[in-house]
């Protein structure tokens, strides 16, 4: 989940008062940042247990154990694959082709599953109507796959106007490559030095 101190930090940079769902009016606040790009899984959407229940399922289909909600925190954020190779025992880690057929096994049983539980964290849809209403572009870089992260984006977020929504493609441009998000700014009309990345880990 988002750092709750790194979630204050941001909402008291761009003006938005988090405690009392109210907007600020100091224009210094306002214009402080020209763009925004979030993360998705973990700081737009609680995507959690979806993505754990969905994980346990290959798992239990393979006889190794599975993990509760609070463990698999610690799995998640660093792509379908090494959420695999991180769940399965220690003895299969270095199966490269075991860990490439789990990973699959994962990404089909995930497309079936990830808009069951996955919903907007408390705050969120505030926090977007203050960018529409101040004309402040945003959109999202994800190690989610692309088709995936454009689909529960247009789900959860039907009436928001996020200028790009750009999942996980390829290996190389996995973040922390910047070449996504540097493209985003480009995209949105802002300076890579104005432009402000909201995630939920360290990169």
């Amino acid at each position: 989940n988002l750092n709750p101190i790194k979630k204050q930090k941001f909402l008291a940079k761009i003006g938005y008062n988090n405690k009392k769902h109210t907007i600020a009016k100091e224009e210094d606040d306002m214009h402080k940042y020209k763009g925004v790009i979030f993360d998705l899984d973990g700081t737009l959407v609680n995507s959690l247990e979806d993505l754990i229940d969905s994980c346990n399922a290959i798992l239990k289909y393979n006889r190794f154990p599975t993990y509760s909600y609070e463990e698999g925190k610690k799995l998640i954020g660093r792509g379908l694959r090494n959420l695999v190779r991180d769940a399965i025992p220690e003895k299969y880690r270095e199966d490269d082709k075991f860990i490439d057929e789990l990973t699959e096994m994962l990404k089909s049983e995930y497309a079936a599953n990830y808009k069951k539980k996955t919903k907007p964290y408390p705050g969120i849809t505030k926090l977007l109507d203050y960018l529409e209403a101040h004309q402040i572009p945003y959109s999202i870089c994800t190690n989610k796959p692309d088709v995936a992260a454009k689909s529960l984006v247009h789900a959860l977020f039907p009436d928001y106007h996020f200028v790009d929504v750009i999942g996980f493609t390829r290996d190389d441009l996995r973040k922390p490559n910047p070449t996504t998000t540097l493209k985003l700014a480009e995209k949105m009309g802002v300076k890579a030095k104005d432009c402000l990345y909201v995630g939920d880990s360290t990169i």
